[in-house]
C-alpha cells in the first residue's frame, strides 16, 4: 500500500468472544463471565457453580490467570487471589484470616 493509506483485513475473535465496539475501538469481548464465592467459615463456589466446605488450614490460591497460550494472550491481565485460613478456636473449624490480591505489581491485603 502506498503511504497514508489504510488497508483492512478479516480477523476473527477466538470462541466464547464476540466482537464489540467500546469507546469507538473494535474489540474481542467475552460473551459470559463467572464467578467464584468465598463466604463464611469458609464456604466456596467455583467457576463451574460447585460448592465446597474447606475447613484446612494454610494459604491457598483462590484464583489466578490460568493460561496454556503461547505466547500468552496480551489481553489477559496476570493476577492471583490467595486466602489464608486459621483454626476459630478448635481444629474442626476454620476461618478466613486474610485474602490477598497481586495485580500490576500491586499486593492488596484484607486481613481480619
Amino acid at each position: 500500500p502506498e503511504l497514508g493509506m489504510v488497508v483492512c483485513k478479516e480477523d476473527a475473535c477466538q470462541a466464547g468472544e464476540e466482537c464489540v465496539t467500546v469507546k469507538g475501538v473494535r474489540r474481542c469481548m467475552a460473551k459470559s463471565h463467572r464467578v467464584c464465592v468465598a463466604t463464611g467459615d469458609p464456604h466456596y463456589t467455583t467457576f463451574d457453580g460447585r460448592r465446597y466446605d474447606f475447613m484446612g488450614t494454610c494459604v491457598y490460591q483462590l484464583a489466578a490467570l490460568c493460561t496454556q497460550d503461547h505466547p500468552p494472550n496480551p489481553n489477559l491481565i496476570p493476577f492471583q487471589v490467595t486466602v489464608e485460613n486459621n483454626h476459630r478456636g478448635n481444629r474442626a473449624v476454620s476461618y478466613t484470616k486474610e485474602v490477598t490480591l497481586k495485580v500490576y505489581n500491586l499486593t492488596l491485603s484484607l486481613s481480619q
